[in-house]
């Protein structure tokens, strides 16, 4: 389903149901001096709608969706936008006052019906095909589900069983010669490290991943629980986000950037002075790393260290008590206000607010090397701040940073992004240091 379809067909839908809501309430006839109220406001209305939508992921690509979820995200998306529109009415009263509050609560029904409606007709008429399963391994468990799928459920069908021991290779010519759609790993037995590359092989090919229960599926994508019988599949989604919810991201992280370097101008300007006062060297710090797509890019923070800190060393990661860090720069850190700096990478488009931290390229060489899945950290823009910060410590391995990033990806959302924006504030009043220095 296409994002920007979906936008456009909710827009349209939500003022189609407010319409209808005041042709309802007024026998039929559109009132001028009622009418003129909506139309003062209308395209208000029509964001908060679908920015109430977003914030519900239902623009967040899945294969599959259950109608319940549909309906109660639906459901909870209409209700707080038309609360947010009728508080609108108070605020804009000198022209929207006329907007009647049973128009509210018709068009709330109304658009609750209309936008579920189409999204459970879409959903229906991608149901009944048939799923194809290549399946991979055969213990008990994995003959006991073949039995219960080959049973009891008619447009589900086990085309082909591959043994584990098999060439890997074999299971994009087995998607590609039988048509699959859905791959199932029926053993316990595989590593992280296979299940991520059998992963990998299926979002090549746009089929479905599923797996025995294991904590390690739910970490590496979204894992929802699918039921069949008394055992339990988990369906992993590492769907990235569509190009209409990056665009709203971005916007976001423009907005709130702005909104940060001018209340923390006075503040930026008295650290110039200090760190000028305090030693020698440029006021800014200058470093290459490594973003998106693998790019280079110049990442700013306020100096915190003695200049030229590195020239005998090399590259090294920072300690806590490092003797290279200056008076004013263990303030600095202690309060994160070096970072501030960072807001311009995010104007520039460099960073994001949310996301793995960006790491140096030596640094990055050397993790590609020996920690298996490492470059799936740069599918995205790295952010100021990420889950890996605002859940790991100072000296958290790059392997676990890296759990925690590709749980990030995989889960993206406004809501979560909040969160993790609410717990960075948390850890820099605390004075907690989890950040890469």
């Amino acid at each position: 389903m296409n994002t920007l379809f979906s936008v456009i067909l909710d827009a349209i839908l939500v003022n189609l149901g407010t319409i209808l809501a005041f042709l309802i309430r007024f026998g039929g006839v559109l009132p001028e001096f009622n009418f003129n109220a909506f139309k003062s406001i209308y395209l208000f209305m029509t964001l908060v709608n679908l920015t109430c939508i977003y914030i519900f992921e239902l623009y967040t690509k899945r294969r599959k969706i259950f109608p319940l979820d549909i309906i109660s995200r639906v459901s909870s998306a209409i209700v707080i936008a038309s609360l947010i529109s009728m508080a609108a009415t108070y605020v804009f009263r000198d022209v929207a006052s006329a907007f009647p509050t049973s128009v509210f609560l018709l068009s709330c029904v109304f658009n609750i019906i209309f936008v579920c409606g189409w999204r459970l007709l879409f959903n229906l008429s991608h149901q009944n095909k048939e799923e194809r399963i290549l399946m991979i391994g055969g213990d008990e468990e994995g003959k006991r589900l073949s039995r219960i799928i080959n049973m009891g459920h008619l447009n589900r069908r086990i085309v082909k069983l591959l043994n584990k021991k098999e060439d890997k290779n074999n299971i994009i010519k087995t998607i590609d010669e039988f048509k699959i759609t859905d791959v199932i790993i029926a053993d316990s037995d595989f590593t992280h490290q296979e299940i991520l590359d059998i992963i990998l092989k299926c979002e090549e090919r746009d089929v479905n991943f599923k797996m025995l229960p294991d904590i390690y599926a739910i970490l590496v994508g979204k894992g929802r629980i699918e039921q069949l019988g008394n055992m339990f599949l988990v369906e992993v989604s590492r769907e990235p986000n569509s190009g209409v919810v990056q665009n709203i991201k971005r916007i976001i992280d423009i907005l709130i950037s702005i909104l940060i370097l001018i209340i923390t101008l006075p503040l930026s300007i008295g650290v110039i002075l200090v760190i000028k006062l305090d030693s020698q060297g440029n006021v800014l710090y200058k470093q290459k790393r490594v973003g998106e797509k693998e790019k280079i890019f110049t990442i700013y923070k306020f100096r915190t260290m003695s200049a030229n800190a590195e020239e005998k060393t090399g590259p090294v990661f920072a300690i806590k008590e490092d003797s290279r860090i200056t008076r004013t720069g263990k303030i600095l850190r202690q309060l994160h206000i070096d970072e501030i700096p960072q807001f311009f990478n995010v104007l520039k488009g460099n960073m994001s607010l949310v996301g793995p931290r960006p790491e140096r390229p030596n640094f990055v060489e050397e993790f590609a090397k020996t920690v298996p899945g490492y470059l799936e950290r740069f599918k995205i823009k790295p952010g100021i701040t990420g889950l890996a910060q605002v859940i790991g410590g100072y000296d958290t391995s790059a392997k676990d940073k890296l759990r925690y990033d590709i749980l990030y990806i995989n889960n993206q959302s406004l809501l979560l992004d909040i969160k993790i924006l609410f717990l960075t504030l948390r850890t820099v009043f605390k004075g907690e240091s989890s950040f890469d220095k």
